[in-house]
């Protein structure tokens, strides 16, 4: 399955769009940074491309915000051109007379969406890998404080223990959703999460099982 055919289909089902949280807000002001690249190898060749928001201001906490942002990029980045490589090397020397014109394609695709607060800004990332027709969907995220800078963590926004806190989290969940969670360790410095309005959302992607998809657990309060 090529990228473009994969993003038309994603598109055409809503899958782009297809997460449980509510519309986007638009407090913070920022722009959103494409980068394309696109390696070429006898007989594959991969693609990648990633959403980076970028904060507009000059104030410490932004700056801090931008940096932590263009690190998550950069390490991606960094990471794909690594394993991705290699891998689209393998496929050339595993396949010395294939068809150029139809080369194996080894695809990623990061499309970014933001949620603006007066006190928070997030960065919910939707992350499609695409290799030799089979794709993979899963979700990040990072929230940060507009007023420090500071990318937070679950016990900053959430009032108790550890413990506590995975109660909390457990107990706002619907059936199925507890089904899963059931029996994990929960560590909620290790979850990843987006925040809008006063609410929470957890990615199912971190320390909790990925089954695919871009989606996120039932939203819990912040009550700190």
């Amino acid at each position: 399955m090529r990228f473009n055919k994969i993003m038309t289909a994603l598109a055409a089902t809503g899958m782009m769009l297809s997460f449980t949280t509510p519309v986007h807000a638009a407090k913070a002001k920022y722009k959103i940074v494409t980068h394309k690249q696109t390696k070429y190898y006898p007989h594959s060749k991969i693609r990648f491309y990633f959403q980076q928001p970028v904060l507009q201001g000059k104030s410490a906490a932004v700056k801090k915000i931008n940096k932590s942002l263009a690190n998550h990029y950069k390490k991606d980045l960094k990471s794909y051109k690594k394993y991705g490589y290699e891998e689209a090397k393998d496929v050339s020397s595993w396949y010395p007379n294939y068809n150029k014109a139809a080369a194996y394609g080894l695809d990623e695709y990061t499309g970014t969406h933001v949620y603006n607060g007066k006190k928070y800004f997030s960065a919910g990332y939707h992350r499609v890998d695409a290799a030799y027709q089979a794709a993979h969907e899963w979700a990040e995220a990072g929230t940060y404080s507009l007023k420090t800078g500071k990318k937070l963590k679950l016990t900053d926004l959430i009032k108790g223990s550890k413990k506590t806190i995975a109660k909390k989290i457990y107990k706002a969940q619907d059936k199925d959703n507890k089904s899963t969670l059931k029996g994990l360790s929960l560590n909620p410095n290790k979850m990843e999460f987006i925040v809008k309005g006063n609410k929470i959302y957890i990615t199912r992607h971190s320390v909790l099982f990925c089954y695919g998809g871009y989606t996120f657990l039932n939203p819990v309060k912040i009550d700190k």
